[in-house]
């Protein structure tokens, strides 16, 4: 027996060295394993990354323990115990073996069979142990646990494991042992290094990132994991956990004990021979592999998701409507080859349109991935949630014309056995989308099947021997219809069939349901609440001609068994007539029991069901019809008869299975065919000729129907004849129908023995089982279920007989129980008319499990319950008719106190009824009366436009007139000056020839040419004057005031008003409250423009109305602040009036509660009411944005100097203080921040969308503090200084733009919220005098022009929401995507012209300001106000139907400004907040 040598030197005999190297792996080797990586010493990486949800095989095999020298540390129980919640921990299924020196003992005692992890094993040896295989590592000093926002970074994780490492001295630290599984289903556990105690255990599916110290470093041996705490994403906490070997030596074996936790572990199904093995000698052959791909498509419906329909070559979707993506991928078998095997699903993408880029698929959040093997084959099922609000997919969420159809791309990334890189299986499909609420009939759920072939060419093996592929050709079949055996197949010869003319046939495809499986959300707990309460339509469904080769041999060979035994072949059912023991006597009792005998395998397959193609036949077996041939010539003497119950049957056959093509009534319609209608008249008649007695019965037609789509009219009548009298359901009809109340009785005695908790509230609520379970036993469940459940019961029924009914009868009702206890009287009887039936409309799925769940209940009482029946039947005829009486007395006083009450409650909704009536009557009188009214303002405003147009006409033609003066002006005083140069000229000349140098004469010649250059000039400067007047009227007179009187005529009070529609318009960061956005933001823009009268109107409404009391609702803290606070706080510094400060200082103390995180970092809502708080739920790890939490200090920082009350002041301070000292990577400020922790989260960096106004602060903070605030101006000369070396880029064709950092990775997209940043770097560079000014007023000139150029490349000439820089330069400074080209009126770009035109003076600035203009009255303005454009490369344009609140606020206050005094609002005394809204300079005197 070889020896091992173990870490600490010492030998453990038993074992084999290549064990002890764990798997024969030299660690000096670069290892690459799927999923995740492992990159050791070699490689500077040094980190081991995996997705572990996904991973759940079990793996079995042994334990092998390796111990290193142990040494005392010490721990605090805190930081060994994790904050999060836990969830329940197991106990341990093995126990820990502590050595402080390796064992002598023989392994053989402790009874493990040593298997190397490393190396291949058979399928047979590797899943023999039932023992977890892991390594135990003793002498490990456990460090602490840090909180981490980013799992899966090893900057952080590094960060994290330097400092555990650095404050964790050898004395200072808790000496544990961990242990290792080596595979996916197992547990890493940590326990105590001198008790053995378990401390905790991870399990590997919640472990996400690995990190080891660097080599040749203090923390070389020191390791780390990140793992998640929690039950799902929302509510998870990530943690690092760090541990310390004394034996640096060991750490790389711990990274590959991970690396072998995470390993890939196939089943042994699929080991045994189903796909490349490991051993398996042909695996290094190459050629051609078949993959079959499933598309089905999900819609959320109240919570749940369904299949939706699909025709021939679309799928039929609803707009706004979340969906899911199902989608399976099974490989087909070539031949003798083995499968190539599929190891895991690398993502699910979906974008609009064909041929796609690569690029452009959008990744989908994963919901399951599950692998099965169906009949031996691997089958992976993936499942992925589409977010239909998600901009990437908006041509998915229109509504389609009504002959036009959108087309998608749907890919599945999958990581193949032996293929390193993922391989892309993409489908391109058509759809229609409908409107949300769209209803379609029922229609069985369709999928998409594609078929695939890939090529791959074998390569070098890897170094543990594995065989390794490289991706040839992948190439598509198209879609896949299969071929199918159409057949309408006789019995007698199927055994010859299936041996002769099937053998050389091509193997047929699945049944009616290709992917096998519990369907996506399937739950039998489900809620199937439906409030829809129109009736099922009966007969949906198809039948299905499909059957596999499999099927029909099997078929095939237990027939021709049982045909065998013709002596079997009897009526199948013989009536007997027990006797039992009564209180007057003896009882006979009705018992069937079956006389032919039924081969076990035929059992088998009947109760899985028989394939429809054979259904007929089969049938007819089992029922006996053969032994009856007669019956089939009686059929055609008894169509031939009279009969008198016509009228009857035609009834039921107007509603039996509408839902069916076949039964569909074609007289008169010119169609050919057989009828349906027609073949069930003639069998309803031929039935109920043939019994005299009965006739017929209401309600057979249904199952007429259901035996017609299988076998001719003949056939199905002597079948049917069969059913009534065979079976027994004749028996139910008869004797004043006294089987059927005793099938009642069983039904309930039943009920209360299966099902006692529904039997008490069926009984409670008054609801008796003859008024849902008649149609049950007297149609046999064939009047309203899905065909598939109907043949399905109609198999079990043939074969069983009428007990059968009781087992699916209380298999629905345990499938209901949940929706059944919930209802009451009305809400039961309702569901088991609609509810109950279109639950199994839904899903075949669900028919299935039904009829597994009926298999499940045995009817032992039957019999004893059908002597009950008698028993109380005989002793109710010996009782005294007065206790009769009195019982059925107080029977009728319970339903007569039940309908009472029904009846107070019907009385309560008639008078609700007729007060909602009432109301609707009074607003109709008042929208008439308004409607009225409208009409008439609407004749006035015609009038008034019409004088309005005439007075536009005629100030336009003055204009015009006065232009042309002054041009004729212009050009004589031109003329003059000429005229004076050439005079000027000319006396020099002469004064040349008479060499005259008298100095007056000079003197007098330069004195007139400078007078007539200073009248030029002063011309010049009148004629620019009065074209800046004419601009600032425009703004003053004709937008600003044409915004406002809309706004305040049709939305007053509202938030922003929609032009179009002449609404109220509230987005979600105002909670969806009235709290009058515009009128607050538009106040100090009224003010600067004089408008007087206005600027009262809304003083007045801020003064009664505007207030945050009684409002129970989320709004935006940020939004808030910038607009309200910064608002109010901006008229009160223009005007002196404390009003303004008031409700100010109110609406911010309301603010105040989203301050009350653990650091102090504000929350991005907050309730008015309650004051609690909380994030957005899309920010990444609910985090709070940097642009929010830095956007604050300028109004918190002036309210604190009006009022005195510091808090707010330190509030906002704080958290400058928090970002501050935060941990940054090479300077840069992520745009999530937690406000848990104050740690920064992903690594995304934007001057645009999420971080530009945070920036923007820090330098105004400087300004607003009159240059006293250090802070402020070291913290935006460090940020800005970092954020343009990473950000700011120059493009192909010269236009500087700043891009969006993420994750090391640019993004060349440019947002126009970052135009801002021109008057940003302008400003800077003004205030801030060094060696880097110059520079950054360069810059900020040219990312203006960056920015005017996305204008002017447009149709309208309005600039995009955002713009990219492609690699050709071709197509910079422009939109892409159709999320990219609105414009909503945004103001930073005509913020930066108006900074920059202050700063330089430069023309161009204020030309550019008149194009935004002209643009804005061509393309923005509309009769009842201004609304931002759907696409601004398109003509004319769409509009969106919002006037913006900071339309009013900023960009027409800029524009404004723009062609006004630098006196007012000078930059020197005034800085403006983010939604320009100016606020004074501390300590300066302003002239505002």
């Amino acid at each position: 027996m070889a020896e091992a040598v173990c870490s600490n030197g010492s030998v453990m005999p038993g074992m084999d060295e290549d064990v002890t190297r764990l798997g024969g792996l030299d660690l000096a080797e670069n290892v690459q394993i799927d999923p995740g990586k492992i990159i050791t010493d070699s490689n500077p990486s040094q980190a081991m990354d995996f997705s572990l949800a996904e991973y759940q095989e079990i793996s079995t095999a042994d334990r092998v323990e390796c111990t290193i020298p142990e040494e005392k540390h010490t721990l605090s129980e805190t930081d060994v115990r994790s904050a999060a919640n836990v969830g329940n921990i197991e106990g341990r299924t093995d126990s820990a073996v502590s050595t402080k020196e390796c064992s002598s003992q023989p392994f053989s005692e402790v009874q493990k069979e040593v298997l190397d992890p490393g190396l291949p094993q058979s399928p047979d040896k590797l899943f023999e142990s039932p023992i977890e295989d892991s390594t135990l590592f003793n002498q490990v000093s456990y460090l602490g646990v840090a909180a981490c926002n980013a799992p899966r970074s090893e900057v952080e994780i590094t960060r994290s494991m330097i400092m555990l490492n650095h404050e964790k001295p050898e004395g200072d630290v808790y000496n544990v042992s961990i242990k290792i599984p080596h595979a996916n289903s197992g547990t890493v556990v940590i326990y105590d290094g001198e008790t053995q105690a378990e401390i905790r255990r991870f399990p590997v599916s919640k472990i996400i990132f690995c990190v080891k110290g660097g080599a040749n470093t203090a923390d070389a041996a020191c390791f780390a994991f990140t793992c998640m705490q929690g039950d799902n994403k929302e509510s998870a906490l990530f943690q690092c956990h760090v541990l310390r070997c004394h034996i640096p030596e060991a750490v790389p074996k711990v990274m590959r004990c991970f690396e072998l936790a995470f390993k890939r572990t196939r089943p042994k199904d699929v080991l045994d021979g189903n796909c490349i093995s490991l051993t398996d000698p042909s695996a290094g052959e190459s050629g051609r592999y078949t993959f079959e791909v499933f598309l089905e498509e999900l819609e959320s419906v109240d919570g749940n998701f369904y299949g939706v329909p699909k025709d021939k070559n679309f799928f039929k979707l609803r707009c706004d409507t979340d969906k899911r993506v199902h989608m399976t991928v099974q490989e087909i078998t070539n031949g003798n080859r083995k499968e190539l095997g599929i190891e895991r699903c690398f993502g699910l993408l979906i974008s609009p349109g064909k041929h796609v880029r690569d690029g452009d698929m959008q990744l989908l959040e994963m919901v399951s991935s599950t692998e099965s093997t169906p009949d031996g084959k691997q089958q992976l099922v993936i499942t992925g949630h589409w977010d239909s609000s998600d901009s990437a997919f908006e041509l998915l969420n229109v509504e389609t014309q009504l002959s036009s159809l959108v087309f998608m791309s749907v890919a599945v990334d999958l990581v193949l056995c032996g293929i390193l890189v993922p391989v892309r299986f993409t489908i391109e499909t058509a759809a229609k989308i409908y409107p949300k609420r769209e209803r379609f009939w029922y229609v069985p759920r369709k999928q998409l099947i594609k078929q695939f072939v890939l090529t791959v060419k074998a390569t070098e093996p890897s170094s543990s021997g594995e065989p390794r592929f490289e991706v040839v050709d992948l190439s598509s079949a198209g879609e896949q219809h299969k071929s199918r055996n159409l057949m309408n197949l006789n019995l007698n010869s199927l055994s010859n069939f299936a041996s002769s003319a099937l053998a050389g046939a091509a193997t047929a495809a699945t049944g009616r349901n290709s992917v096998p499986g519990t369907p996506d959300g399937f739950d039998d707990d489900s809620d199937w609440d439906d409030d829809d309460d129109e009736p099922v339509m009966s007969g949906s469904g198809e039948v299905s001609k499909e059957c596999t080769e499999a099927q029909l041999t099997n078929w095939g060979d237990v027939l021709s068994d049982w045909k065998a035994q013709k002596h079997d072949f009897l009526p199948p059912f013989t009536s007997e007539t027990p006797k039992v023991a009564g209180p007057n006597g003896t009882l006979t009792l009705s018992r069937r029991v079956r006389r032919s005998k039924i081969p076990r395998q035929l059992l088998n397959y009947v109760k899985d069901g028989i394939p429809d193609p054979l259904r007929g036949e089969i049938w007819q077996l089992l029922a006996g019809c053969d032994a009856d041939p007669e019956m089939l010539d009686n059929y055609r003497v008894l169509i031939a008869q009279p009969f008198f119950q016509e009228q009857v049957i035609e009834r039921d056959i107007s509603r039996t299975f509408p839902g069916h093509d076949f039964f569909k009534d074609r007289r008169g319609s010119g169609e050919r065919g057989i009828n349906g209608q027609e073949a069930l008249l003639k069998v309803c008649k031929a039935v109920s000729v043939y019994d005299k007695e009965v006739g017929y019965c209401q309600g057979l037609s249904f199952l007429a129907a259901a035996l017609l789509l299988h076998m001719p009219e003949e056939q199905a009548f002597a079948l049917l004849v069969k059913i009534l009298f065979d079976y027994g359901l004749r028996d139910l009809f008869v004797d004043d129908f006294q089987l059927l109340h005793i099938r009642f009785h069983q039904l309930d005695g039943l009920i209360q023995e299966h099902l006692p908790d529904l039997a008490a509230h069926l009984k409670e609520e008054g609801v008796e089982s003859h008024m849902f379970a008649s149609q049950w036993f007297l149609t046999l469940f064939t009047a309203k279920f899905p065909l598939y459940l109907v043949f399905h019961m109609l198999d079990l029924f043939l074969l069983c007989g009428l007990d059968t009914t009781f087992q699916v009868a209380l298999a629905l009702l345990s499938a209901a129980k949940k929706d059944l206890l919930s209802a009451d009287f009305e809400g039961i009887l309702r569901y088991f008319r609609t509810g109950l039936p279109r639950r199994y409309h839904k899903s075949e799925e669900f028919g299935r499990h039904l009829i597994h769940l009926a298999g499940t209940f045995k009817l032992k009482k039957l019999e004893k319950y059908e002597r009950q029946y008698y028993l109380l039947a005989e002793s109710s005829r010996n009782i005294d008719p007065t206790i009769l009486l009195k019982k059925e007395n107080h029977r009728l006083m319970e339903d007569n106190l039940r309908l009472e009450r029904e009846i107070d409650r019907l009385v309560m909704e008639k008078i609700q009824l007729s007060a909602d009536l009432d109301t609707v009557h009074e607003k109709i009188d008042t929208l008439s009366k308004n409607l009225k009214g409208a009409e008439e303002m609407l004749a006035d405003t015609e009038d008034e436009k019409k004088r309005m147009e005439t007075e536009a006409a005629r100030v336009k033609e003055m204009f015009k007139k006065e232009m042309l003066k002054w041009e004729r002006e212009n050009s004589r005083n031109l003329r003059i000056i000429e005229q004076y140069k050439l005079a000027a000229a000319g006396d020099a000349e002469e004064n040349c020839v008479t060499d005259s140098t008298d100095a007056g004469d000079v003197n007098g010649v330069d004195d007139d040419g400078d007078f007539y250059k200073n009248q030029v000039r002063e011309l010049e400067l009148s004629l620019a004057q009065t074209k800046v007047a004419l601009v600032e009227e425009q703004c003053k007179n004709q937008m600003m005031v044409h915004a406002w009187r809309n706004y305040a005529e049709f939305a007053w009070g509202e938030n922003e008003l929609r032009p179009v529609t002449r609404t109220g318009h509230s987005a979600g960061i105002f909670g969806k409250s009235k709290l009058g956005a515009t009128i607050v933001d538009a106040m100090d823009t009224l003010y600067i423009m004089g408008l007087s009268e206005e600027f009262e109107e809304g003083r007045k409404w801020i003064q009664s109305d505007l207030t945050l009391e009684g409002l129970n609702t989320y709004i935006s803290v940020f939004e808030t602040n910038i607009r309200f606070v910064g608002g109010l706080l901006s008229c009160y510094a223009l005007t002196g009036d404390e009003m303004f400060k008031e409700k100010a200082v109110h609406i911010a103390d309301k603010l105040l509660p989203a301050f009350n995180s653990p650091s102090g970092i504000p929350y991005a809502l907050v309730n008015t009411a309650t004051g609690a708080s909380r994030n957005y739920a899309w920010a990444s790890g609910s985090s709070s944005i940097l642009s929010e939490v830095g956007t604050l200090h300028l109004e918190f920082a002036y309210l604190s100097n009006i009022t005195g009350n510091v808090v707010y002041k330190e509030k906002v301070e704080h958290v400058r203080d928090v970002l501050k000292d935060a941990p940054k990577s090479k300077g840069l400020y992520p745009n999530y921040v937690s406000p848990k922790t104050g740690r920064f989260g992903q690594n995304h960096v934007s001057l645009g969308a999420l971080g530009d106004s945070f920036y923007e602060y820090l330098l105004k903070a400087w300004l607003q503090s009159n240059k006293t605030d250090v802070v402020a101006k070291t913290m935006y000369s460090d940020a800005m200084q970092a954020l343009s070396k990473a950000v700011l880029k120059v493009s192909r064709s010269g236009m500087y733009y700043v891009s969006d950092l993420k994750y090391d990775r640019l993004e060349h997209k440019m947002d126009h919220l970052a135009c801002f940043a021109g008057g940003l770097y302008a400003l800077g560079a003004h205030y801030i005098k060094d060696s880097s000014s110059e520079y950054y007023l360069r810059m900020g000139a040219e990312l203006t022009s960056t920015c005017h150029q996305s204008y002017d490349l447009t149709a309208s000439k309005l600039g995009p929401e955002s713009f990219r820089f492609e690699g050709d330069g071709k197509s910079d400074a422009k939109a892409i995507r159709n999320s990219e080209k609105y414009y909503i009126l945004r103001p930073e770009t005509i913020e930066s012209y108006f900074i920059l035109w202050r700063l330089t003076k430069d023309r161009k600035y204020r030309e550019w300001g008149w194009e935004a203009v002209q643009a804005l009255e061509e393309h923005c303005r509309l009769e009842h106000g201004y609304s931002g454009v759907k696409n601004v490369y398109s003509l004319p344009v769409i509009h969106d139907d919002v006037q913006q609140s900071f339309f009013l606020a900023e960009t027409l206050k800029y524009l404004y400004l723009l062609f006004s005094d630098d006196q007012l609002i000078s930059l020197d005394q005034w800085v403006f907040n983010t939604e320009a809204h100016p606020l004074p300079v501390f300590g300066v005197k302003s002239d505002a």
